[in-house]
């Protein structure tokens, strides 16, 4: 059962606004190492990482990708410490022939990161992830995507959201 989404407008997306400026302004004058501390392909090497929700991943071409086919789809990791990190991902939602643009919620560890409203088109996405989302060292960290509508595109069977093509997690400065 999908519930209703909240009212749309600026005092709702207040909250988001001030994250995505956080985010922006700790990138900025919080150097980051530049290099991808861990990255994931959406390829066979990362499907142990997608747990329900996700497709098998695909490929076409050079490019490899994976659907979320459900309204949650958690992906697990781990690193070696909780440490200031950033999130981001590469995705293009399924085109919607009608209707509003689809809706994604992201979360680490139930903390909420980022909520966004896409665009139907590829599109890269980054967020500041503070060390304290993080478990502690060793721990599996669990990165949720929440989405709001799927949609059975003609000849396939399956019900699709959002399709990912890779997930980077870059450390922040010491």
């Amino acid at each position: 059962m999908t519930e209703p989404a909240p009212p749309r407008g600026w005092v709702r997306d207040l909250p988001i606004y001030l994250l995505v400026g956080a985010s922006l302004l700790t990138a900025l004058f919080w150097p980051s190492t530049g290099v991808p501390s861990r990255s994931f392909e959406m390829d066979e090497d990362t499907a142990p990482h997608l747990l329900s929700g996700w497709s098998e991943p695909e490929r076409h071409g050079a490019l490899s990708f994976a659907w979320t086919v459900a309204h949650e789809a958690p992906f697990r990791m781990r690193f070696e410490e909780p440490r200031d990190r950033v999130i981001s991902i590469r995705v293009w939602p399924v085109a919607l022939p009608e209707g509003p643009p689809q809706d994604m919620a992201i979360l680490l560890n139930d903390v909420v990161l980022m909520s966004y409203v896409l665009e139907n088109r590829p599109q890269i996405l980054s967020v500041a992830a503070p060390a304290t989302a993080f478990r502690p060292a060793g721990e599996e960290d669990v990165l949720e995507f929440y989405l709001g509508r799927l949609h059975r595109p003609p000849g396939d069977p399956r019900s699709l959201a959002v399709a990912f093509d890779w997930i980077r997690v870059t450390d922040l400065g010491r």
